[in-house]
C-alpha cells in the first residue's frame, strides 16, 4: 500500500466530504473536529455511495437502507434495515490519512 494524493485540505475544510476515485478504488473523504477521515465509499450491505448518505456527528448514513456507520473506525452503529429486518453487515474499510504541505493522502 501506498499514499496517494487525493485533494487540497483547504476544499475539504470547506466541502466537509468529497468523494474521490484512485485507480478502482472509491474514496470518501469527510473533514470533522479538525481531522481527515477517509473510508470506502461503498456502503458493505449493498455497495451504495456513502457520499450520497447524510453525514452527522462522525456517522456516515447509507442512502439506500440507513446503515450508520462510524467513520472513525467503520463499524456499522445501526445496521441497515429492509421492511422490518436488521441486516448484518461487515464493517467498512477505512484508510490511513495524512497531511502534507496542504494536501490530504490516503494509504490505497
Amino acid at each position: 500500500m501506498a499514499y496517494r494524493e487525493m485533494c487540497d485540505l483547504a476544499t475539504l475544510k470547506r466541502r466537509k466530504k468529497m468523494k474521490k476515485t484512485r485507480g478502482d478504488t472509491p474514496v470518501l473523504l469527510i473533514h470533522h473536529e479538525e481531522k481527515v477521515y477517509a473510508l470506502s465509499d461503498r456502503c458493505p450491505h449493498r455497495k451504495a455511495s456513502l457520499y450520497k448518505g447524510g453525514f452527522k456527528d462522525g456517522i456516515v448514513k447509507c442512502p439506500h437502507h440507513g446503515a450508520q456507520i462510524d467513520i472513525k473506525t467503520g463499524e456499522i452503529v445501526q445496521k441497515p434495515k429492509i421492511a422490518f429486518f436488521s441486516v448484518k453487515t461487515q464493517a467498512a474499510k477505512t484508510y490511513a490519512v495524512k497531511i502534507q504541505d496542504g494536501k490530504v493522502f490516503v494509504d490505497l
